[in-house]
C-alpha cells in the first residue's frame, strides 16, 4: 500500500513538472526577447481575427437556428415577398408619380376589407386622435357639444359654463371664422389646436349677438350621472352610463357609493340607452360590483379556445336591478347587461339592443395610424354569442314620445 502511495506521489511531480514546462514554453514565445515588438503584435491580431471568425458563425448559427436572421422571415413569406414585389414595380414602373404613404394605406384597407368585418377598419391620424379621446373619456375644448351650430349640451365646471353659453345658443363664430350648419364641426375639431390658449367664441342667444372669451383644457367628460326618486318608502337609485372609457368605473363607483350610503336606495336602475360601448375591462369592473365572486362575467373565444372572465371581488349587491337598453345599446354595454341578467336576475326594459358580440383590439402603428381589428368573440355568462342578434328585453317598449316610457316602466316595477 505504502508502495502504491510513492508511486502516485511520484506521478504527480512528474505530471507537475510537465505542465510547467508547457506554460514556460508558451511564456517563451510570448516574452522571448528575441522576438520583436512586430512578432507580438502579429501574435495578437491573429488571435483577435480568429475570434471575431468564431463568434460571427456563433451569432449567424444561432440566429439561423431561431429564424430570426434579418429578412429570413421575409424571404420564407411568399405572400409578403408579393406584395412588397408589387408595391416596387408600382413606384418604379407606374407612368405618374405614386404617393408611397396612400399606396402602402390602400394596401391596408385592401387587407381589412377583405376581412369583410366592418368592425376591423385602419384610422387615420385625426380619427385616431379622436378615437383616443372618446376611450379616455376626456378631449381638450371648451366643454360644448353641438348638433350642426347649435349647441345641444354644456358641460358641467367646463370653460363654457364659467363663461355662461347655455344650451340652445347658436354658434356664429369661432376665432374670426364664420360657422355655419355645414362647418360647424370641422371648426370645432380645430378648437384643440388652440389648446392652453384663449379662444373668442360669438353665439346668438335670443336674437342677441353675444361674444366669449374662453380657454381651451383638457376637460373630462361626465360619462356617468346619477339621481334617486322616493316612491312608497323606497328609494330607488338611478345611474346612466354614456359609455365605457377610461374612467367609468370610478366615476360609476363613487355615483353608486353616493346612492347607497347618502340615500339608502332599496334598488337601482342602470340606463345603458344610446351606450356604444368601449373598454371591455370597464364594463366587467362595474359588473363585478354586483356579481358575486367566482361568477362568470363573460367569456372570450377565439381561435385558441375559449376563456372565462370571472369575478375577483368580495363585493357583490343583492337588491333588485332593472337595465335600459335601445337598439344603440352595444358591445361593452351589451356584456354588463347580460351579465346582470345572468347573475343577478336583473330585468332588462327597453328595445332590443344593438347585437355587438366581437372584441376588437387595436395596434398603433408608426405613422400614428390605427389599426382595429376583431380579435374574439365574447360570450354572455350562459354560453350565448349574442352578435347580429342582440339582448331581447324582459318588457319591450318602444319610445315613441318626448315621455320616457321605457324609465317610467322600469320604476314600475322596482316601486
Amino acid at each position: 500500500m505504502a508502495k502504491e502511495t510513492k508511486n502516485m506521489l511520484v506521478k504527480k511531480k512528474k505530471d507537475k513538472k510537465a505542465e510547467r514546462k508547457k506554460t514556460d514554453n508558451f511564456k517563451s514565445v510570448l516574452f522571448n526577447k528575441k522576438h520583436s515588438l512586430f512578432d507580438l503584435l502579429f501574435f495578437v491580431i491573429i488571435v483577435a481575427i480568429a475570434s471575431i471568425l468564431l463568434t460571427s458563425q456563433y451569432v449567424v448559427h444561432r440566429y439561423k437556428s431561431r429564424g430570426v436572421l434579418c429578412g429570413s422571415n421575409i424571404s420564407k413569406n411568399k405572400e409578403l415577398n408579393e406584395f412588397s414585389a408589387v408595391y416596387q414595380e408600382v413606384v418604379d414602373n407606374y407612368y405618374e408619380e405614386v404617393d408611397k404613404k396612400k399606396l402602402v394605406e390602400a394596401g391596408i384597407s385592401g387587407m381589412l376589407n377583405y376581412l369583410e368585418d366592418v368592425y376591423s377598419i385602419h384610422m387615420n391620424n385625426d380619427q385616431s386622435d379622436s378615437f383616443d379621446d372618446n376611450l379616455e373619456g376626456s378631449y381638450q375644448g371648451i366643454g360644448i357639444m353641438l348638433i350642426e351650430n347649435e349647441i345641444l349640451e354644456v358641460y358641467d365646471n367646463s370653460p363654457a359654463e364659467k363663461a355662461g353659453l347655455k344650451k340652445g345658443d347658436l354658434v356664429k363664430k369661432i376665432g374670426d371664422t364664420e360657422i355655419t350648419k355645414d362647418n360647424a364641426y370641422e371648426e370645432v375639431q380645430k378648437i384643440k389646436d388652440n389648446l392652453g390658449n384663449k379662444l373668442k367664441i360669438t353665439v346668438e342667444r335670443d336674437g342677441k349677438i353675444i361674444e366669449k372669451e374662453l380657454d381651451v383644457k383638457k376637460i373630462n367628460l361626465p360619462i356617468v350621472t346619477s339621481n334617486y326618486v322616493n316612491i312608497n318608502a323606497k328609494t330607488i337609485g338611478y345611474i346612466k352610463i354614456s359609455s365605457f372609457t377610461n374612467n367609468s368605473y370610478e366615476q360609476f363607483s363613487e355615483q353608486l357609493t353616493k346612492l347607497e350610503q347618502d340615500n339608502k336606495i332599496d334598488s337601482l336602475v342602470i340606463d345603458v340607452r344610446n351606450n356604444g360601448g368601449g373598454y371591455l375591462e370597464q364594463a366587467a369592473d362595474i359588473a363585478s360590483l354586483f356579481v358575486e365572486k367566482g361568477k362568470v362575467i363573460y367569456s372570450l373565444q377565439d381561435k385558441k379556445g375559449t376563456k372565462d372572465i370571472k369575478d375577483s371581488t368580495k363585493e357583490h349587491r343583492k337588491y333588485s336591478i332593472v337595465v335600459l337598453v335601445n337598439n344603440s345599446t352595444a358591445s361593452s354595454a351589451e356584456v354588463l347587461t347580460a351579465s346582470l341578467k345572468d347573475n343577478n336576475n336583473a330585468l332588462i326594459v327597453g328595445e332590443k339592443t344593438y347585437g355587438k358580440g366581437k372584441v376588437q383590439s387595436t395596434k398603433k402603428l408608426d405613422d400614428g395610424t390605427t389599426l382595429k381589428y376583431t380579435s374574439s368573440k365574447w360570450l354572455r355568462p350562459n354560453g350565448e354569442c349574442i352578435d347580429e342578434k342582440g339582448l331581447i328585453p324582459d318588457y319591450e317598449i318602444e319610445q315613441k314620445n318626448e315621455k320616457d316610457s321605457q324609465y317610467e316602466k322600469a320604476i314600475s316595477l322596482l316601486k
